[in-house]
């Protein structure tokens, strides 16, 4: 197979609307919350990119058909997967030609044994090809799990070793991104390492700034059969206002471009 040289890949968590409570962004105007010059903004940030694959969380549908207008005229076609249990949001993908979407498959996470029932999250896999070559982009949001919860009962390291078992075997390379919900350091992260999976992105770049200061949880993750270069992200510390006049949600995207190894 021919390889091309290289790809990139940008994943974004662009804060669906319904989720917004401004109680929770105490550094935050409130106006910035608004619909109506939100989203123009979101668009215009994920058009800055200029990824050959964008990869966003949180996409209601209506935010899905604003990107997809927008970003259809310069060459890329999408997909939307929506969530279970009623969620307004899901994961949608864009792929920008000369890249095809050669195939598209959502995982619905079978996890309705544990405590709260079945989360309704899923991953959207996407086989995206050129020149008689493929990489199998994997974009998900995992669920979030309280600290103290035991690692039987955590619905992220069930959905993360659902994400393994069918990525192990790929034929393609592969690169799983998205907003994950934990740390570097977590449980669930190691899983994805004893997987053969390594991190584009250095653990000390913050993507998302919590009450508990700031923290890493989204990732460009990828197998070792490519190489990674990861474009710089804008710094974050504890007193970074997200969303802001910058950055329309309460996530910054990561990106990097990757190589056949």
């Amino acid at each position: 197979m021919t390889a091309p040289r290289s790809f990139t890949v940008a994943t974004y968590n662009i804060l669906a609307d319904a989720y917004i409570r401004p109680e929770r962004y105490p550094r935050c105007d409130p106006k910035l919350f608004a619909s109506a010059t939100r989203r123009p903004r979101l668009v215009e940030r994920i058009i800055g990119l200029d990824a050959d694959v964008v990869c966003l969380q949180e996409a209601e549908y209506g935010a899905f058909a604003a990107i997809d207008e927008a970003l259809r005229p310069r060459g890329y076609a999408g997909r939307w997967a929506h969530k279970g249990r009623g969620k307004p949001d899901g994961c949608a993908t864009f792929v920008r030609a000369p890249f095809a979407c050669l195939e598209s498959r959502v995982l619905v996470f079978d996890d309705g044994h544990l405590a709260d029932g079945p989360s309704g999250h899923v991953a959207l896999k996407t086989l995206v090809g050129r020149n008689d070559w493929a990489v199998t982009i994997v974009n998900t949001h995992l669920k979030w799990d309280a600290l103290d919860a035991p690692p039987e009962r955590r619905y992220g390291l069930t959905q993360a070793a659902a994400l393994l078992d069918g990525m192990l075997t790929s034929a393609f390379p592969v690169v799983v991104c998205g907003d994950f919900n934990a740390e570097p350091s977590s449980p669930l992260l190691e899983a994805f390492g004893r997987g053969g999976f390594v991190d584009a992105h250095p653990a000390s770049a913050a993507t998302f700034n919590t009450a508990n200061g700031p923290a890493k949880l989204d990732f460009l993750l990828h197998r070792l059969d490519l190489s990674s270069s990861p474009r710089p992200s804008p710094p974050i510390d504890a007193a970074t206002a997200l969303p802001s006049a910058s950055e329309p949600s309460d996530h910054i995207p990561l990106v990097a471009r990757f190589t056949p190894s």
